[in-house]
């Protein structure tokens, strides 16, 4: 969030310094240090679930690549309602995480 705040302000105040190439920068490092270990522990919960399924790992890669493609697809198409979705998805999959520990 505090990111998100932070390049909101820098595009109202310096529109230009947030390029095309910065913005590729900026999403290679999060996607890097956040988007890869939350990925990670999506496989850990599929693997307590899914374990005694046959080829649950290969299942699992799959529909999570295809999801991964389609949501990428859509973010192309159309990138409102694509950010729209992503931040709808965000609010209820961390707020059932929260709740369910109070």
């Amino acid at each position: 969030m505090n990111l998100s705040i932070i390049s909101l302000l820098l595009m109202i105040i310096a529109p230009t310094i947030l390029n095309m190439n910065t913005q590729l920068i900026l999403l290679l490092t999060t996607v890097t240090i956040i988007g890869i270990p939350h990925g990670y522990f999506d496989f850990l919960i599929a693997k307590k679930i899914f374990n005694n399924y046959d080829n649950w790992l290969f299942k699992f890669i799959f529909i999570y690549l295809s999801l991964s493609l389609i949501y990428l697809v859509s973010w192309f198409t159309s990138p409102t309602v694509a950010l729209a979705t992503f931040l709808i998805m965000s609010i209820y999959h961390f707020g059932i995480e929260e709740t369910e520990d109070i």
